[in-house]
């Protein structure tokens, strides 16, 4: 059994991950970690081509301010969904093991799910949800009510008045391509701008009804 959680950054992905695997006691994993080991297993000359946000990171490590005033919204949001189909075949992997996983991540995408279904439905159960935010200014206030201590948002961000819309617009943005693709294959989606803990929960309640 394996179960797929994608979605635009800060949508509450590893909330849900963590959740759902102390209710059905099955591991969970990031596709950042897959998306770390495949990258160290591949070429290194073509890091740059495979790899284009990590890429881009390396130049300005930690630094969102610099990050948004140097890329587009666009550009970043292109890098990340480049560099998440680098990692399709590291999660269709996984998806064909004999073991059971959560696995989330932008790069747990409906054109992915759509694939694995079509090759594996039939010998493996495989359940997919996708979560998204759209509201900016809500995104925002998240940031600042409840900043996790180690968050890349929160620790890379100086400039947060200038900054913390650009990185809200990029969510909302990249959550606005998950929710048309998710229509356009038929795929399971819950927004979760409002009533997030409810949202999470029955994200919950569709994985648990198999």
């Amino acid at each position: 059994m394996i179960f797929l959680i994608g979605g635009a950054p800060k949508t509450g992905k590893t909330t849900l991950a963590k959740k759902l695997s102390k209710v059905i006691n099955i591991s969970w994993i990031s596709v950042d970690i897959i998306r770390q080991i495949a990258r160290k297993y591949t070429d290194p000359s073509l890091h740059e081509k495979m790899f284009p946000i990590n890429t881009i990171v390396k130049k300005i490590p930690k630094n969102n301010d610099l990050l948004y005033a140097r890329y587009s919204i666009q550009e970043i949001i292109d890098a990340c969904q480049k560099q998440g189909v680098s990692c399709y075949e590291a999660i269709e992997i996984m998806t064909i093991s004999n073991a059971e996983f959560i696995i989330e991540g932008h790069q747990v995408t409906p054109e992915l799910v759509e694939k694995l279904l079509a090759k594996y439905g039939k010998k493996k159960l495989i359940k997919a949800i996708f979560l998204s935010k759209t509201n900016r200014k809500k995104i925002v206030q998240g940031f600042i009510k409840n900043p996790a201590p180690d968050d890349w948002i929160i620790t890379a961000t100086k400039d947060r008045e200038t900054t913390f819309p650009k990185i809200a617009e990029m969510i909302a943005q990249y959550s606005a391509y998950f929710e048309f693709e998710v229509q356009k294959y038929g795929l399971e989606l819950i927004k979760t701008d409002e009533d997030f803990d409810a949202k999470i929960q029955s994200a919950i309640s569709y994985f648990l009804n198999y």
